[in-house]
């Protein structure tokens, strides 16, 4: 979106849209790295499906915060939304690289 319309300096979107375009890629970063290390064997069953879970409700937060920014709003409890972004995101990008080097193989 920032070869369409760099720093929303033409306008050519709506807010809403700029929003959901710049924050749910991290949301998908974190679903495709739960996804390798389910490929990779390191999380199964109940853990794979609570991550899941955790990446669904931070969809929806995410989804919802961008909303709100939209429209003016910002709630004074977003930086914990961001705190959560940046421990989950950490955890898994983490976890994702350790078990990935513990292997001593490619994960394609």
């Amino acid at each position: 979106f920032l070869l369409i319309d760099p720093y929303k300096m033409h306008n050519i979107y709506p807010r809403l849209l700029e929003g959901l375009l710049y924050g749910l890629p991290y949301v998908f970063v974190n679903l495709l790295a739960v996804y390798m290390l389910y490929v990779l064997k390191v999380i199964q069953g109940k853990k794979y499906l609570i991550a899941l879970g955790i990446i669904i409700c931070q969809f929806f937060v995410q989804a919802i915060m961008d909303g709100l920014r939209a429209y003016g709003k910002q709630p004074s409890w977003h930086f914990i939304c961001q705190a959560f972004y940046a421990a989950w995101g950490g955890i898994v990008l983490g976890s994702l690289m350790y078990f990935t080097a513990v292997q001593k193989k490619p994960i394609w």
